[in-house]
């Protein structure tokens, strides 16, 4: 005859086999959770701006939570009871993070949009600084210029109203040069015309006398010599007197119109 259960003796148990199915379910669950957190975050790629770094501080915070809840959930597994408030934090966690991650998928959109706005507004950027090299080349040129500019000061007390023509004389050539006393370039000598070698005065004359650059009623002559160019400067005078209006002055090695 088969012996009766005692009263008090505890009744047969399968919360063993639910144990198991538990942790099984949940390990799926958080293996889910981690692969869509990789695939967000190759869609992610790089973040460009404060935003994306905050979305990707956020999904390491979030692996880093799925970790923590894997690694509890698999020393659980190795216990042979899991309590009702260890299931309830369990189930709580996976949660949050399905509300994280939908709300982190949310965002990526966003966040790519701000991103391709940022780009546009960066080549646009560029665009313009691009538009701006030439302008900077010139300012460049014009600062160029005014350092290597000997300063010249000039005295007109005439009153024809004519417009000086400044030439440079030296033995074997002259520069001819404008210097305007208004404007950007003001003070800046601009070479007009050059000539060389021996037959320099010829050329100059021929030119001045041509009637295409130089009009005698309205620009004459300022004649810097050099020491050098003082036979020139005879002859030039000479060829010049009762055509032009003009005038001279001594001009040293050192000081230059207009360099090359």
């Amino acid at each position: 005859m088969g012996r009766r259960r005692k009263p008090d003796e505890s009744p047969m148990s399968f919360f063993s086999f639910q144990d198991i199915v538990a942790c099984t379910t949940g390990i799926m669950v958080l293996v889910t959770l981690l692969l869509t957190m990789e695939l967000l975050q190759r869609a992610l790629g790089a973040p460009a701006d404060d935003a994306l770094e905050v979305a990707e501080r956020q999904l390491k915070d979030l692996q880093d939570r799925v970790n923590e809840a894997a690694k509890h959930l698999q020393n659980l597994s190795e216990t042979k009871v899991i309590t009702d408030r260890e299931m309830e934090w369990l189930e709580k966690t996976i949660e949050k993070l399905g509300r994280d991650n939908v709300a982190l998928t949310d965002r990526i959109p966003k966040e790519k949009a701000r991103l391709v706005r940022a780009i546009k507004a960066a080549n646009s950027l560029q665009e313009q600084v691009e538009g701006l090299a030439s302008a900077v080349a010139d300012l460049r040129r014009r600062v160029n210029a005014l350092r290597d500019q000997p300063l010249i000061t000039i005295i007109d007390r005439s009153t024809d109203g004519k417009r000086p023509l400044w030439v440079e004389c030296s033995r074997n050539g002259c520069v001819v040069c404008r210097i305007p006393r208004e404007g950007n370039d003001a003070g800046i000598a601009a070479k007009v015309k050059a000539f060389a070698g021996d037959d320099w005065v010829d050329q100059f004359v021929n030119w001045a006398t041509a009637g295409r650059d130089v009009n005698p009623g309205t620009d004459k002559f300022v004649l810097l010599i050099r020491p050098d160019a003082v036979a020139g400067w005879e002859a030039l005078m000479g060829r010049l007197k009762g055509k032009f209006t003009f005038g001279w002055d001594v001009w040293s090695k050192q000081h230059s119109l207009a360099r090359e």
